[in-house]
Order: structure tokens, then sequence, then C-alpha cells
């Protein structure tokens, strides 16, 4: 969103001339920010450190509390690729999995170890048959 702002060169920096400049007892740096490139890995690991500190929250805080100090071009994206590769935020987000009920013949009372024993021989089966017909389909 460059169009909000003007962008100059300012020691070697691109700045972004925000429309507060009017703003009173304001220093220049909370006026102008600095635009930084979303795909530099330094930008990548700030975000990440800023959604640490956000307690792995959603990606709006973490594009907030970026855009205090820098201007980041495409940051809601870049915000939400390090929100998607975090695995603290996948781990919160799974679904504990229950543990489905026994079958009736595991609890029958007064039986010997491996009265009731279920084993799959085959695991994944394929047949001929069906190799053939998928080849047939393709041509």
């Amino acid at each position: 969103m460059v169009w909000v702002a003007c962008p100059r060169l300012q020691d070697g920096l691109l700045v972004l001339d925000l429309r507060i400049k009017a703003l009173p007892n304001e220093d220049e740096h909370t006026k102008n920010r600095i635009l930084l490139d979303d795909r530099h890995r330094v930008i990548c690991l700030l975000i990440a450190n800023l959604h640490n500190k956000a307690s792995h929250g959603f990606h709006e805080y973490v594009l907030n509390d970026l855009r205090e100090h820098f201007w980041v071009l495409r940051g809601r994206r870049a915000a939400r690729a390090v929100a998607a590769e975090c695995f603290e935020r996948k781990r919160r987000k799974s679904s504990p999995r229950c543990p489905r009920d026994l079958p009736p013949e595991r609890l029958l009372h007064h039986t010997r170890p491996f009265t009731n024993v279920c084993l799959d021989n085959f695991g994944l089966y394929r047949s001929a048959d069906a190799v053939k017909r998928v080849s047939r389909d393709e041509n």
C-alpha cells in the first residue's frame, strides 16, 4: 500500500512520508516509517520475533506492532506466512484425538492374553487388474 504515502530516499533508506506530519509532539521516526521488503530473511525473522512476543497470536496483532516502526511491503501476507509456519500455533489449533471404545472381545473377563488378535496381512493391496485398468484409462 505505497499509495497512502510518498516514498523518498533518506540516509540510504527508503522512507515513507506518512500523512501525519502535522501531528504535534512526535519524533520523525513516528511520522516517517522505513520501507522494507517482505522477502528478505531479516524481515521474516523480525516478523517471527514479533509473532513470538504476541504469544503466537493473530497476524493482525503482529502487523500492528510491526507498523509502529516499519512499513513492510506485502506485510499482511508475510505475517500470515510466518503464522502458518509456526509450530506452536499449529499445536494449539490441533484438536485432541479421543480414543475409540474397546471392542467387546477385549473386555471379556478371565481370558488368556492374545486370545483375540487381529492381524492385517496385506497392508496396502494393489491388484494387477487395477493397474491395467488405470494404464488403459490414461491412453
